[in-house]
């Protein structure tokens, strides 16, 4: 439209009368909902110039501005709505319309806010409100204003639906699977309704259920390209990751252009082991939206596994603006990118969990041979267990770390930062790069003697340590076995074994000696969650670690203590794929299940290795 906004300095070309009016405003409602909004527009704008005090005039030409994407105009076409009469609750409503068009969250909450004080049950106005807070992750607000909408009308679908997404948001999981409920009651066709549902149950990890409902959306909107992307998410978070490449190459025939469909697919081709493949889907996911952080994060996972060092540390770098590494502080000083480090001050930064902390840590002695001083910020637990192996190394906690004139009495400032895990592409960029480095932790010398002695009593034979479980939410089922695979290993009389598993295990530790007559030793003394101190002098008592993949295996190989590491077919990168030992730690042994050697298979192998070495 030409026309300025309001059009008041304009005049009507004929002069209409209050009764013409009101039958010309009915023509041009008509109009406008048959979608004519170029003869509607051109009635109410006449109406609107002949008689500026007809508030509704402006309303509805605001509506045809709104129709018509043309939101700036009907902003100031509904304030000129307000200003002749500010008591319509629905000229406020539209006016916040207007402003969510422009993006402009502040005023239309004020808008909505001034509909609601003329209407307080103005529904429709209670559900935008909520939207707006949700745009703005506000999710207490939001969910207040739900409340009320569906107090006023229990059976107000867009509130349930909206209700059960911010649930979601705030973690709710279980109140979002009853909004979620209410939602289908009321509309079981409602595709929105369905799929706010099945995200809820893929929340609390109720896949099943999750797939059925994703299945349903797939039958509501056979082109519903987000039914497809989710069911394969589901399927790989349910380890069935041949149902989830099936779906998912059906999603790429319905959008061959969608990146998180390729990424998708690389994460559980990934999964069972084609890292190959994966890493051509991954670069195809990244070449349709090269800024999207977690392709290239999976990209390097890949990249890693294989060894591919030059490509994949980069790559690796992107899980620092993602969830997947960190937290890392901001921080002003300068980054470290391989600068010579001769009688400079870094400071290296610990990320993720204990078990990360450890591996990449093994990296620091490099840099201390490089004339550095070194500074490590790590968990809290692990400081007095690092200050004993490498005193050359300063630590500060992760929890409330120290100025560095309060680590090392001095006005001195750091020279460099960096993060540990990003270390590896200055000093691991090939396999030949990895350097063994024994003994990176130390424990208490007199704790460790005091459990030696402890468990050499328990019995005649070589002591036994073994973890079966990770408590890694992210990771328990792949990095978990059951105990009853451990009966071959067990059984085994003439060992003492005791538990280095950490969290409560009086479950597990009651059914294998119910069931495979196994006595297994659980120290009252020792709280490995808390104490890492009584954890590393706990395994380096003991004669040989068996253990999955968790904390247990890092901290022994980092205690230089005998360990074999149970493996899946497929493991996490840092394991790699073809090798029976580790990079990071040399007194580690690397057992792998395959296509030819289930989980039981395996475990019989370690078990008569067990009998033929001690």
């Amino acid at each position: 439209m030409s026309e300025n906004n309001t059009g008041n300095n304009n005049s009507s070309p004929w002069t209409i009368s209050s009764g013409q009016a009101e039958v010309l405003l009915n023509k041009g409602i008509e109009l406008f909902q048959r979608g004519e909004l170029q003869k509607a527009e051109t009635i109410f704008r006449n109406i609107a110039l002949s008689n500026s005090d007809i508030s509704n005039a402006w309303n509805l030409l605001g509506a045809v501005s709104l129709a018509s994407n043309n939101p700036e105009n009907a902003r100031d076409q509904f304030k000129q709505a307000i200003s002749i009469d500010s008591t319509i609750a629905d000229y406020h409503f539209n006016l916040a319309l207007a402003y969510i068009k422009t993006f402009n969250a502040g005023e239309a909450i004020e808008a909505l806010e001034a509909a609601l004080a003329i209407r307080p049950d103005y529904i429709e106005a209670l559900n935008t409100l909520a939207s707006v807070f949700m745009s703005l992750k506000l999710w207490d607000q939001a969910l207040g204003m739900l409340e009320q909408a569906t107090s006023l009308d229990q059976n107000y679908i867009e509130a349930w639906i909206n209700s059960c997404g911010v649930l979601q948001e705030m973690g709710k999981f279980d109140k979002a699977v009853e909004a979620g409920m209410r939602s289908i009651k009321i509309a079981p066709d409602n595709l929105q309704a369905v799929y706010n549902l099945a995200r809820a149950y893929g929340r609390q990890e109720n896949w099943d259920k999750a797939i059925k409902l994703y299945d349903r959306c797939i039958e509501l909107g056979p082109d519903f390209i987000n039914g497809y992307i989710n069911k394969g998410w589901n399927h790989i978070k349910n380890h069935q990751y041949a149902e989830a490449e099936s779906i998912l190459l059906k999603a790429l025939e319905i959008d061959p252009g969608n990146s998180e469909v390729f990424d998708n697919l690389a994460l559980t081709l990934a999964s069972q082991g084609r890292y190959d493949t994966a890493i051509d889907y991954h670069n195809k996911s990244i070449a349709l939206n090269p800024d999207n952080p977690e392709a290239h994060t999976n990209l390097g996972f890949a990249l890693l596994i294989n060894e591919d060092f030059r490509a994949g540390w980069g790559k690796y770098e992107y899980g620092l603006k993602t969830s997947v590494r960190g937290p890392v502080k901001p921080s002003p000083i300068t980054l470290w990118t391989g600068q010579s480090l001769e009688n400079r001050l870094i400071y290296v930064a610990g990320e993720q969990g204990i078990g990360e902390q450890i591996m990449f840590s093994t990296m620091l002695p490099d840099l201390v041979s490089q004339k550095a001083s070194v500074i490590y910020e790590c968990d809290d637990r692990l400081i007095p267990l690092f200050n004993r192996a490498m005193p050359e190394i300063m630590t500060t906690p992760r929890s409330a770390p120290k100025t560095i004139s309060e680590i090392i009495n001095s006005d001195k400032q750091a020279d460099f930062r960096i993060a540990v895990g990003s270390l590896g592409q200055f000093l691991r960029p090939t396999t030949a790069d990895f350097k063994i480095q024994t003994n990176t932790l130390e424990p208490d010398p007199d704790l460790s003697r005091l459990y030696r002695q402890k468990y050499q009593n328990l019995g005649a034979g070589p002591v036994i340590g073994i973890s079966w479980q990770s408590r890694n939410p992210g990771f328990h089922v792949e990095k978990s076995t059951d105990l009853e695979f451990w009966q071959p290993i067990l059984s085994q009389s003439e060992f003492t074994f005791v538990s280095l598993q950490y969290g409560d295990v009086d479950a597990d530790i009651a059914w294998a000696k119910d069931k495979i007559g196994a006595a297994i030793y659980v120290d009252p003394e020792v709280n490995a969650l808390d104490s890492l101190e009584q954890s590393a002098a706990q395994i380096s008592a003991v004669d040989l670690v068996i253990s999955i993949s968790n904390a247990t295996v890092h901290i022994a190989g980092a205690c230089g203590v005998k360990t074999w590491v149970i493996l899946g077919e497929v493991s996490l990168w840092h394991w790699f794929r073809n090798h029976n030992y580790s990079l990071w730690y040399d007194s580690l042994e690397l057992f792998r299940q395959s296509s030819e050697m289930n989980q039981q298979q395996l475990m019989n192998k370690i078990a008569d290795k067990l009998s033929s070495e001690f």
